[in-house]
C-alpha cells in the first residue's frame, strides 16, 4: 500500500468527501491509522460534523469509535466540542462508554459541550445510555 493513502483518508474525512473516503477504504486504506497526534480519520470527520463520512468510517472500523488521541480525545470529544449532534449520536451508539472518557485535563464530552454552549448535545449526553438511539 502506498504510504500516502492513510494521510489521504484523513484529508478526505476532514473535507467530508464521501466518495473519496469510500474509494480509499475500497483500496484497503486502514481507517485506524493515526496521525502524529494519535488522531484517526474518524476524529477529523467528527470534529467537522461529516455524518456520512463518520458512518462510513464506523462501518469500516467500528472499534475506532473509542480510540483516544495522545491527549485522550475521542471522536465524541471532537463532536461534542463542535456541537455536531447527529455525529455525537452515531458515536454514542457505537461506543457508549466514551461519554465518560476524560481528556488529559479531565474534561469529558459533556463538559466540552457545556463549555461551548451546545445545549442539544448536552441533552443527548445526559440521556441514559439505553435512550440514545
Amino acid at each position: 500500500m502506498a504510504h500516502w493513502l492513510p494521510q489521504s483518508l484523513f484529508l478526505a474525512a476532514e473535507a467530508g468527501d464521501e466518495a473519496a473516503v469510500r474509494e480509499l477504504l475500497a483500496l484497503g486504506t486502514p481507517a485506524d491509522a493515526p496521525n502524529g497526534a494519535g488522531e484517526l480519520p474518524l476524529h477529523a470527520a467528527s470534529a467537522c460534523g461529516h455524518t456520512g463520512v463518520v458512518r462510513q468510517l464506523l462501518e469500516a472500523a467500528p472499534g475506532t469509535a473509542s480510540a483516544a488521541s495522545c491527549f485522550g480525545s475521542t471522536p465524541l470529544h471532537k463532536a461534542a466540542a463542535a456541537g455536531h449532534l447527529d455525529v455525537a449520536r452515531l458515536l454514542l451508539e457505537a461506543a457508549p462508554a466514551t461519554a465518560s472518557a476524560a481528556l488529559a485535563n479531565g474534561k469529558t464530552p459533556l463538559a466540552l459541550a457545556t463549555q461551548f454552549g451546545h445545549a442539544d448535545v448536552v441533552q443527548l449526553l445526559l440521556l441514559p445510555a439505553r435512550a440514545v438511539t
